[in-house]
């Protein structure tokens, strides 16, 4: 900028000492003919005066001339009639006759006249001025030679130049110094935007003294602080928008029109086991081929889909890719929600009505089958009709016992029930479930050992007659003959019930689903003895329900040990 106006300044300098020497010269030029015809004209009335019109005009012109302008000068008389009486010009022709001439015309007219032309006579230019005399019937001309205005101006050319050289160095000098003042608060100015562009300073500009640099100076300081304050604004909705984001459950990724990724919060990046920073291409952070696809097909198409596919954390992640708007920044929006839960949930739940399927055809094949051969056409003797009635009767009691259960269950994992609290005597409620089980601990000579504290609890009984009946019926059921069962009841943070046994143990690779419905470790043994193979599920879910937790030591054909802490 300090080139532009200082050049600025040169150039306008310059241009106007060219015009202003060009006028002067011309007005200067003018000015200098005009004093040259008033010297001619005086001199013509000093020679008017000195002359003696009776005596011999050729020989006082003669003396004359060379004492008025010097050597070059030529004086001419003309009588009233054109006609030439006197000349100091050499081989003058005095036949010719001047009446034409336009000085001659004007003097016997006007009194003067002046006039420019080639003189015949000189071969040359001359100015001549001619005047009518006053003492007698004459004209007196006086002719100069001229070169015309050219010769002013080759006589003004030195000083001009000279005199324009110095306004050059004088204006060089004062444009340098102006253009400096000028530019100097500028650049202040300009240095100050640069320390602050990376909003680390405050702006200080310095005060000049030209008001109108403080005017944009000031300008400039108000508009920087609305600026860092819009900057701080959105440097507070930014981090907002990021900490949402990054606390999302669900991964979020937007696409710009190129495929590139705008913005990826840190559950997306876990999701696909990516950490890359935002800005590259979206198959930089995936080589999952469906959503490459579903990407591709947002931004390119405007195609939305929907798919699930499994995380790099071995997770199942619903992707919903959506094609956004195309005036928006982003063209494509990724979604994913992690439905491990809900998809396992989903099989848990296929798996649970194939199972009850499953376990209630049996029964209810039997009681069919045995329903069928009482009501055919063969005979039977009363010994076995009341056989297959005892069979119907225990089939139909199992297939009761096994709806329930599945009924138990699919409330205590819905949340729908309607809890009746009572006080329960913890060791009243084992007395009578051992009683129960007295018969099949009996059967195999198991000897059972107690310990409990008199403890009351206030919940709702079935529950917990369920969650010990469960444990104790295990333990019976998987028992071997001649073992024992040993039940502790105690409270220590909380209440803990351990029932371990001496029975057949379970092996390493089911323990971690023996909680599950209607596995069964031996199915062999399991159907031999009954059962519907809820029971542990049942006991999980109701230690769930009143926020407990459950654990199982296992060694096979040495016994196994439930912990229940609530």
């Amino acid at each position: 900028m300090r080139k532009a106006v200082f050049g600025g300044f040169i150039k306008i300098i310059i241009i106007t000492l060219a015009v202003s020497a060009l006028v002067f010269s011309y007005f200067w030029t003018k000015y200098s003919l005009k004093q040259t015809e008033e010297e001619m004209q005086y001199c013509l009335n000093m020679m008017d005066y000195i002359l003696d019109y009776s005596e011999d005009l050729q020989t006082q012109a003669e003396n004359i001339n060379p004492l008025i302008l010097g050597k070059q000068s030529r004086i001419t008389i003309i009588d009233s009639e054109g006609r030439v009486v006197a000349d100091t010009a050499p081989e003058i022709d005095y036949d010719e006759n001047h009446m034409d001439r336009d000085e001659i015309k004007s003097a016997f007219k006007t009194g003067a006249g002046i006039s420019v032309r080639k003189s015949d006579t000189l071969g040359r230019e001359l100015l001549y001025c001619a005047l009518a005399s006053e003492n007698g019937d004459y004209v007196l001309r006086l002719a100069l030679p001229y070169s015309g205005k050219a010769a002013f101006f080759n006589a003004l050319f030195l000083s001009v130049v000279i005199s324009v050289l110095l306004a050059i160095v004088v204006a060089y000098v004062i444009a340098r110094h102006i253009s400096y003042s000028i530019t100097k608060p500028l650049s202040e100015i300009s240095e100050e935007l640069l320390k602050v562009k990376d909003g680390d300073e405050k702006l200080r500009f310095k005060s000049c003294k030209y008001d109108e640099i403080n005017n944009i100076a000031e300008a400039t300081e108000t508009l920087t602080g609305r600026i860092d304050k819009s900057i701080e604004r959105l440097k507070a909705e930014k981090s907002k928008v990021e900490y949402i984001l990054d606390n999302m459950s669900d991964g979020i990724i937007f696409i710009d029109g190129k495929g590139s990724v705008i913005n990826i919060n840190k559950a997306a990046g876990d999701m696909l086991g990516s950490v890359r920073p935002s800005g590259e291409n979206i198959a930089m952070y995936t080589h999952n081929i469906k959503i490459l696809n579903g990407t591709a097909d947002a931004v390119e198409k405007g195609e939305d889909s929907i798919f699930d596919i499994k995380t790099e954390n071995k997770k199942t992640a619903s992707v919903h890719i959506k094609s956004i708007s195309r005036e928006a920044e982003a063209a494509a929006s990724i979604l994913l929600i992690d439905v491990t839960g809900a998809r396992e949930n989903e099989k848990m739940r296929q798996e649970f009505f194939s199972n009850a399927s499953h376990e209630l055809k049996t029964p209810l094949t039997s009681i069919q089958g045995y329903s069928e051969l009482l009501t055919g056409n063969i005979s039977f003797s009363e010994e076995q009709k009341k056989t297959f009635l005892e069979r119907i009767k225990k089939e139909s009691k199992n297939m009761a016992s096994l709806i329930n259960d599945i009924l138990m269950i699919s409330r205590l994992e819905n949340g729908e029930i309607a809890e009746i609290k009572t006080e329960i005597k913890l060791k009243a409620m084992l007395e009578d479930i051992l009683a129960a089980e007295e018969p099949n601990i009996k059967a195999l000579n198991l000897t059972v050992t107690t310990e409990c504290d008199d403890i009351v609890v206030y919940a709702e009984y079935k529950y917990y007659y369920q969650l010990l009946g469960n444990l104790i019926s295990n333990a019976v059921k998987y028992n071997v003959e001649n073992g024992s069962i040993d039940i502790k009841i105690y409270k220590n943070k909380g209440l803990n019930i351990v029932v371990s046994d001496t029975g057949i143990g379970i092996p390493p690779k089911s323990r971690g689903r023996v909680f599950e419905r209607f596995y069964r470790v031996d199915k062999g043994r399991c159907k031999k003895i009954g059962g519907t193979g809820l029971g542990l599920a049942i006991v999980k879910h109701i230690v769930g329900y009143y926020n407990g937790d459950i654990s199982l030591k296992s060694k096979e054909n040495k016994g196994t040990t439930v912990t229940v802490r609530i």
